[in-house]
């Protein structure tokens, strides 16, 4: 073999090709997060075909980013909890806004973002919802009589303002619900537990949710709160 055919053949060989390359992925998004969104995107264009989902995408990259240090004590990146949050609201046919919110649900709380910053991004109506989703999560209240009636007020005020900010909390709550086995065992997670029964506990919290939204939603009819909504 001659050194002219010799180096045609080393100069091809080192020529990469586009399917030995793998995909770059946005800051904070994992393989597995990627695969978990594209299921979800999918899954909301299929029930959804006329929404814009470049917005969806845009959120989840967003809130990835501003997440991308932070860790659930199950070991996964924290973003799987906004994602999965998102996932509980899509089976419920909520609104493109409902979904952005549940994405961007923590990044108010948890991160360096400004309400300005998310409202010039994604809008006021956004912004908005995410704001009352971090304003539920900051009550705190003294007793269990606070707890039975104050707390039931704030969030119909809440409701009041945007159903979709007390939804994405109660999301937001059972998906923390259906991992506590991460969770330290300490006493109100044994309990809970027991109350509930290890082998059937996420349908009995499923039970639950359901009951919890369909209250709402009737509450929400009944007062004139049915435009807000969206497309159910």
């Amino acid at each position: 073999m001659s050194c002219l055919t010799f180096a045609l053949f080393s100069s091809m060989d080192a020529v990469p090709t586009s399917e030995s390359q793998p995909p770059t992925l946005p800051p904070g998004v994992s393989p597995e997060l990627e695969l978990r969104f594209k299921s979800l995107e999918e899954y909301v264009r299929s029930r959804r075909p006329k929404d814009d989902n470049s917005v969806l995408r845009h959120a989840f990259e967003f809130a990835a980013q501003r997440h991308s240090s932070q860790w659930r004590l199950s070991g996964e990146p924290y973003m799987s909890h906004p994602l999965e949050v998102t996932w509980i609201l899509a089976e419920m046919q909520m609104d493109q806004t409902c979904l952005v919110t549940a994405l961007l649900h923590d990044v108010l709380e948890d991160t360096q973002t400004s309400y300005e910053e998310l409202a010039r991004v994604f809008g006021e109506e956004v912004a908005r919802c995410v704001n009352g989703v971090t304003k539920l999560s900051k009550i705190n209240l003294a007793n269990r009589e606070d707890r039975q009636a104050e707390s039931v007020r704030k969030m119909l005020l809440a409701m009041v303002e945007d159903i979709r900010v007390i939804l994405v909390k109660l999301a937001d709550r059972l998906h923390n619900l259906r991992t506590l086995d991460s969770l330290p065992h300490n006493g109100a997670v044994v309990t809970l537990l027991a109350v509930c029964g290890t082998t059937h506990r996420e349908s009995y919290l499923d039970i639950v949710m359901v009951g919890i939204v369909g209250a709402l939603i009737a509450l929400a009819v009944v007062i004139g709160l049915g435009s807000a909504f969206g497309s159910f």
